[in-house]
């Protein structure tokens, strides 16, 4: 699905990811250099000169409306590359605006992403690999393979934050994964080991 934003002329989204919050994470979008430039500034400039602190991303219709609050501009990165000019389009510039953190898991807030396209189905399985491996890289203790199923299993609605809210809710193409490892993760996996629910050798 592709949207529009309201705010500003030739503008076309094909995913929006955002925090719990509701702040704006990740936006992918298209458009000529002019409209592209014209939303570049309108994020730097405060609202009393006319800036955007806000998107609202609407479909062809207008029968779907998402409101996105940007938050901080100061966080955010751009990236932008140019389409061949033989689409049928002509010359447009495909551009990304993000969040860091999307990019790189922090060992201090025990937390990471895993972005997967929905376009492209065979991602599903890839998608479920990333988010164990991220677990492992976040977490405060050793984890062992063969005890992913056990606790993506028991503990997948804690390790995976919800984000099906309509604050927070993803738009288009893009279906984020947000892992937080829960304070208590170090003591339960012990208690998981202690009661042979975790055993430490592979069983044959």
């Amino acid at each position: 699905m592709i949207f529009r934003i309201r705010e500003l002329q030739d503008l076309f989204v094909d995913a929006c990811v955002r925090f719990p919050n509701g702040d704006l994470a990740f936006l992918s979008f298209y458009g000529r250099d002019g409209s592209v430039q014209q939303l570049f500034a309108s994020l730097q400039l405060g609202t009393q000169e006319g800036g955007l602190r806000q998107l609202t991303l609407v479909t062809a219709s207008s029968s779907v409306e998402t409101v996105i609050s940007i938050g901080d501009v100061k966080r955010l990165d751009k990236h932008t590359g140019r389409l061949p000019k033989q689409t049928l389009f002509g010359g447009l510039l495909h551009c990304w605006i993000y969040d860091p953190s999307l990019l790189k898991p922090s060992r201090a807030t025990r937390s990471g992403w895993v972005l997967q396209d929905c376009v492209h189905t065979s991602e599903a399985d890839a998608a479920d690999d990333r988010v164990w491996n991220l677990v492992k890289q976040v977490s405060e203790v050793p984890l062992m393979d063969h005890w992913r199923e056990f606790i993506l299993g028991e503990l997948s609605t804690e390790l995976l934050v919800d984000l099906t809210d309509e604050m927070c809710r993803p738009a288009g193409r893009i279906h984020p994964n947000f892992v937080r490892i829960p304070i208590d993760f170090s003591a339960r996996i012990s208690s998981y080991v202690r009661n042979g629910q975790l055993k430490l050798a592979v069983e044959a």
